[in-house]
Parts: structure tokens; C-alpha cells; sequence
């Protein structure tokens, strides 16, 4: 992820400049990032994950929202996940924003694996409301899972197809093979 680290933004300019864009923007520590768009794989995978999600939580009390949806951290990070699950009433922050997530799924390309295992991976956990922070690389069946424990945060590997995926949190459990069924038919 490219940064020009030429001058310090306000939140305020941020969501100005937000309301202008035709593209989306994270934001954090005084800097603008501009979000680069997904591969159809990319697009794939994400769209799976929301549908898979949405058809498990439908009529509960828990429900998927787009990666359209920005959502904060309290300590000052504002960026679109590619999935997320919000249970309960949502709450929202200015402009809109999200404050509340119960699951995050970040869908991993190069451009931006080493910000979304990273920067976005230690400041998530300081979302109180957060029990699951979901990693799927696109190129390959490999999803890893980071779970809100009593003891703190634990990881979990699933490469295998006939893999499940237990999002305990949200009560869901996901077919690695379902999360990447047909993804071999778009370009990476």
C-alpha cells in the first residue's frame, strides 16, 4: 500500500474527502489510504463469504453487511472490511460508520496481505464487540480464523476443502470447500 506521508489529515478532512470520492479510503494515524479494487477472485470469494453468511444468520439476530459498510476501532482506525457480521443493533459512529462488528473477513490479495495481517490484524482485537477476524487468501483454499477467547486470541489454519471453519461467536460453521467453490473460474 502506497503512502505519500506529505501531510497530516484531520478526521474531519477524511470523511470530507470521503463524501467526494468515487472510490473508497481508509484512514488512520492522520494519513488517507486509497483502496485499490479486487481481482474477480477477489470479488468472488468476498461475495461467497457474504452469501454463506447471510443464508447461516438469516432470521437470527445476527446479519452480514457488505464491504461497503466502514467501520472504526477505537483507536482511530476507519477501514471496509470485505465481510462483516454485526449482532444486535448496530451502532454507528459519524458518518455512518460502524462500531459494533462481531465478525470481520478480510479477503487477503498481494497489494494488501501485509496491512490486513498487519496494521488491521493488531488494532481489530481493540473492537470490544469482535470475536472473529477471518483471513482468506485468494490463490488457494487457506483461511485462517483469529477467535476472541477467555485467555485472549486464538488462531486456527484451514487449508483442507473438506474443512470446516467454526465461527463459535456468531454460532456458524463454514465448508472451506463451499467458501472457494467455483473460485478457480476467475483470474487472481
Amino acid at each position: 500500500m502506497y503512502v505519500a506521508r506529505h501531510h497530516e489529515f484531520s478526521l474531519a478532512e477524511y470523511f470530507a474527502a470521503e463524501r467526494r470520492a468515487g472510490d473508497k479510503h481508509e484512514y488512520a494515524d492522520g494519513q488517507i489510504y486509497v483502496m485499490a479494487g479486487g481481482s474477480p477472485r477477489h470479488n468472488h470469494l468476498a461475495g461467497q463469504v457474504y452469501r454463506l453468511l447471510a443464508e447461516r444468520l438469516a432470521g437470527g439476530p445476527c446479519a452480514p453487511l457488505t464491504a461497503d459498510q466502514r467501520i472504526a476501532t477505537p483507536d482511530g482506525l476507519y477501514t471496509y472490511a470485505d465481510a462483516s457480521v454485526f449482532c444486535g443493533p448496530i451502532r454507528v459512529g459519524a458518518e455512518q460508520t460502524a462500531l459494533n462488528p462481531a465478525v470481520v473477513v478480510e479477503v487477503l490479495s498481494d497489494s494488501t496481505r501485509a496491512y490486513d495481517r498487519g496494521e488491521k490484524l493488531r488494532r481489530y482485537p481493540s473492537v470490544a464487540s469482535l470475536q472473529h477476524v477471518v483471513l482468506m487468501e485468494q490463490d488457494a483454499p487457506d483461511v485462517e480464523v483469529w477467535s476472541r477467547q477467555a485467555g485472549g486470541w486464538v488462531r486456527a489454519v484451514h487449508t483442507e476443502a473438506d474443512a470446516v471453519v467454526v465461527l463459535a461467536g456468531i454460532g456458524v460453521t463454514l465448508g472451506v470447500g463451499e467458501l472457494y467453490a467455483g473460485a478457480e473460474r476467475f483470474p487472481g
